[in-house]
């Protein structure tokens, strides 16, 4: 299933793969990984597929409120020097009812020592507020332009099923879009998944790849089977296994791969899940299966903080990490932390992800879009105004550093006044939230 990903996530497969490497695990990136565009998992290398069906398809009613995730920053820890590095960070925007409509990514540029734009996914919603159309995009940054990579476009039924979702790439020379591949989907009585078959585009359609669903008898998925076509028959490729305690709680996953020298799945990677009292995920453990020892050794870990007072009700979670990543959202989501397994030090941090909400009321009639918001004067020395649209009542004004901490929140109603004296010279961020829009800039302080 092809996706779009965060740098976030490209790092923590790239920093895996090293971590394999050095520990003479597995090294099979076999053909479903290639298929995939590695973007099997999010956050923690682990994606849980039977959330494939696109999210967002449920409108709030009028003056629904609701803490919306629109910013995530992830910092690198250089060991070597003991400080936080900053790494990239996200813009996520919704609309009047809720459906995120457009998905920013940023990297750090140290050279210029500033945040530069390096992708974006839009949205696109039918009349029934159901996802339709995502197209991506890259910022080129010797021309500052963006460009169109490729779209999926979804088909549903009249039941409001997923039935086919296409992906087209856009040919710049002959200003067209050509299809790549197709995913079709049929369920079970219940109207849970029961396969996904992709095909693949070469001047018709052919046969490419399978996933079939299994599920025990309280309806948790308990395995998912890829097989693909080589040509002739279909060939076993890889499997995912779930399990669940007691409470029903999604605790470990583990993947395989078809081994065609034995004829039997081999292990390759395992998630564990730890769950607090509150019932949300607090640790995740990732391991690699050993092929000299024939054991499951460590690879990272994931800490995760929560705000139990917003439950999953109460919040906007944006696509990819509403179809990924849910089970770490049941509650609001404030911090997470990614270490590596270190055979001589044991655990090393190396990641930590703080994300950012702000408060949205939907009245189902306007965008609460991203504008950049003017300051002055700039650079600043103890005090900065805000150049406030005319009709701007109140909002939250938050400031973070380049590390992308937060280090000054203020209510504003009215006034654009702020007083930066507390601040260390530097460069700054804020964002400004409020009457159902969004607002961001950036200065230096002297």
């Amino acid at each position: 299933m092809k996706q779009k990903i965060t740098l976030f996530v490209l790092t923590f497969l790239m920093l895996s793969t090293v971590a394999f490497a050095q520990r003479n695990f597995s090294s099979n990136l076999h053909e479903s990984a290639a298929k995939t565009g590695m973007s099997h998992h999010v956050w923690n290398s682990l994606r849980p597929q039977h959330a494939v069906v696109p999210a967002q398809n449920s409108m709030f009613r009028s003056l629904d409120t609701k803490l919306g995730l629109d910013s995530l920053v992830v910092s690198v820890y250089d060991a070597n020097l003991a400080v936080w590095m900053p790494g990239n960070k996200e813009w996520h925007t919704y609309d009047a009812d809720g459906h995120e409509t457009l998905f920013t990514l940023f990297y750090w540029n140290a050279d210029l020592n500033d945040w530069m734009p390096d992708g974006k996914t839009g949205y696109e919603y039918d009349a029934d507020g159901r996802l339709s159309v995502d197209s991506s995009f890259y910022f080129d940054s010797d021309s500052t332009q963006w460009f169109i990579i490729d779209k999926n476009v979804y088909t549903y039924d009249a039941d409001g099923k997923l039935m086919q979702k296409v992906n087209y790439y856009w040919d710049a020379n002959s200003s067209q879009w050509e299809p790549t591949e197709q995913s079709s989907y049929s369920y079970n009585a219940d109207g849970s998944i029961d396969v996904i078959s992709t095909s693949y585009w070469v001047g018709s359609w052919v046969d490419g790849s399978e996933e079939a669903y299994i599920y025990d008898g309280d309806g948790n998925l308990t395995e998912i089977v890829s097989s693909y076509w080589d040509g002739f028959s279909w060939e076993p490729d890889s499997r995912e296994l779930f399990g669940y305690n007691a409470d029903g709680q999604w605790t470990e996953y583990i993947t395989q791969y078809w081994d065609f020298d034995l004829q039997d799945w081999a292990n390759d990677e395992k998630e564990e899940y730890i769950y607090d009292a509150a019932g949300d995920v607090m640790e995740n453990f990732t391991y690699g299966w050993d092929i000299v020892t024939q054991t499951w050794m460590s690879v990272s870990k994931l800490d995760l903080v929560h705000d139990t007072d917003y439950s999953a009700q109460d919040l906007l979670i944006p696509i990819v990490y509403e179809e990924d990543a849910p089970h770490f959202f049941t509650h609001k989501l404030d911090n997470a932390q990614l270490y590596n397994w270190d055979e001589d030090l044991g655990w090393e941090v190396f990641l930590n992800v703080d994300l950012y909400y702000s408060e949205y009321v939907f009245t189902g009639t306007s965008e609460p879009e991203a504008k950049e918001l003017g300051v002055f004067p700039n650079p600043a020395s103890d005090h900065i105004s805000l150049q406030l649209p005319d009709d701007f009542t109140e909002g939250i004004f938050r400031v973070f550093d380049a590390q992308g901490r937060q280090v000054l929140v203020q209510e504003l109603q009215g006034s654009g006044e702020i007083s930066v004296a507390g601040l260390r010279s530097g460069l700054y961020f804020y964002t400004l939230g409020g009457d159902e829009r969004k607002m961001y800039g950036k200065f230096v302080k002297e």
